[in-house]
């Protein structure tokens, strides 16, 4: 019996068919090629974006030098009070500064400071940031308890005076920085400036928050007018935190700030002195 062989396929059919199928995938691969290289040409002709502006922000930090002197002073008196000490001064000293820590460790500190340089305001700001504690605020009110100042009569100067704040020098915040604590500011409180100052914390001391200042308030309706030396709401304020009443009527007015009236400088002296001044001496007409 002889054996069928199998049919042998084409391969001339194979490849045409094979041929047949590759010349639709080459016409597709160069269109890709047109449609990537018109992509490239976009991407190149796209103008750069422009930069309009930029912020810069520069942070300012306090001068190392002065800390790093405060920092060495205080070791220094550390080691002399070490050398010579007596064990009852140590109980004293121990005692005094509990009782003042106590006193005012309950109250929170609130701090303004006024007529200082750019680097004492920064000083002052980076030791309330180490001792804690503290407060900072840019201007003077009911919440503020202390006014650091170089006694130069700043808006903030008398408004700590009219609210009973106390009014201290720079040298108290530097010795708390000593201390590594709030001290007792009564040492360093601006007394010479005016007895108002002293005045005027103690009563707030003694009444807390029911404290009102009444310095202007039997001084009848107050009109200010609007082209003073000083801010007209400056004044306002000032008037207002002391007592006085204002008023937009001149009719009502038993008192005139401005040209037609009595100088500004009336409510200034009579805030930095905690007395009511002679209006005699602050009318307009006697200047004239």
């Amino acid at each position: 019996m002889k054996k069928k062989l199998p049919k042998r396929k084409s391969i001339c059919s194979k490849n045409v068919n094979n041929i047949k199928h590759d010349t639709p995938s080459k016409t597709q691969s160069d269109s890709d090629c047109d449609i990537l290289e018109d992509k490239k040409k976009e991407k190149k002709t796209r103008k750069p974006k422009k930069v309009i502006s930029k912020k810069i922000f520069i942070k300012k930090f306090a001068d190392e030098k002065v800390l790093n002197i405060l920092e060495r002073s205080r070791l220094n008196k550390a080691n002399n009070s070490v050398e010579s000490r007596d064990s009852l001064n140590d109980f004293v000293k121990c005692r005094i500064t509990s009782t003042q820590w106590n006193k005012y460790k309950s109250q929170k500190i609130i701090i303004v400071t006024t007529g200082l340089s750019k680097e004492d305001k920064s000083l002052v700001k980076s030791i309330v940031k180490s001792l804690g504690a503290a407060e900072l605020e840019l201007n003077v009110s009911k919440r503020t308890t202390h006014v650091v100042s170089t006694g130069v009569r700043t808006v903030n100067l008398l408004r700590s005076i009219i609210r009973g704040c106390w009014l201290v020098t720079l040298e108290w915040v530097l010795k708390s920085l000593e201390n590594n604590g709030w001290l007792n500011p009564e040492m360093f409180e601006m007394k010479h400036f005016s007895k108002a100052v002293q005045e005027n914390r103690k009563d707030r001391q003694l009444f807390g928050p029911s404290y009102i200042p009444e310095l202007f308030g039997a001084c009848g309706f107050i009109y200010v007018e609007h082209k003073t030396t000083v801010p007209c709401n400056t004044l306002k304020e000032l008037i207002k935190t002391a007592g006085g009443h204002i008023t937009e009527n001149t009719k009502l007015a038993k008192i005139i700030i401005g040209t037609n009236g009595l100088k500004e400088t009336w409510v200034i002296d009579s805030i930095t002195t905690g007395e009511l001044q002679l209006t005699k001496l602050y009318q307009w007409n006697n200047a004239k």
